[in-house]
């Protein structure tokens, strides 16, 4: 919570508070000058960047529903005004069990990170998704969806989780 309030209204303080990890007392500081600080990342339009969901099963063409469904979650997610998606990085260049959250986020000035994994066995598909905060690296949200999936209902079960998905992240911001 303190790293959210001097990441947006307490930008100024000149007097930042910080409770270490384990501890339970406070330590204060003074603030650096604003001209050694970053822009502060304006969460009134939070922005979030959508990560390709790595494929765990241990068949490589099942690639193609984990990417899938990753389009699906940005083209929900963009449905949304008050969250700005971002276009960037390439999505083929990341995967989400291979990613620095709080590195990617810095570079591509985006506060959230939304990624996570997808296996199939036969005609079950489960798909884990998580949210990840950017300044901490924290997860601040993940659950788990399983569904039968054939081959007449591959794109219903895509939209179906995409949409349970973004509904779960983006009405906080509605």
């Amino acid at each position: 919570a303190l790293a959210y309030y001097y990441g947006t209204d307490g930008v100024d303080d000149p007097v930042q508070i910080e409770v270490p990890k384990g501890h339970y007392l406070p330590t204060f500081s003074l603030a650096a000058p604003a001209s050694q600080t970053q822009e502060p990342i304006s969460l009134k339009r939070p922005t979030i960047v959508v990560l390709p969901l790595a494929n765990l099963s241990s068949d490589p063409e099942q690639t193609y529903l984990a990417d899938g469904l990753t389009e699906d979650l940005v083209v929900a997610l963009t449905r949304y005004r008050s969250i700005e998606v971002s276009a960037e990085p390439e999505p083929a260049d990341f995967r989400w069990s291979d990613v620095d959250v709080r590195e990617l986020a810095t570079s591509l000035d985006t506060r959230f990170a939304l990624g996570g994994t997808m296996r199939r066995s036969a005609n079950q598909i489960r798909v884990t998704v998580q949210l990840r905060d950017g300044i901490s690296g924290k997860q601040l949200w993940a659950d788990t969806y399983e569904r039968t999936l054939d081959d007449h209902n591959l794109f219903a079960v895509q939209s179906e989780i995409a949409n349970q998905v973004v509904l779960r992240v983006a009405d906080q911001y509605e």
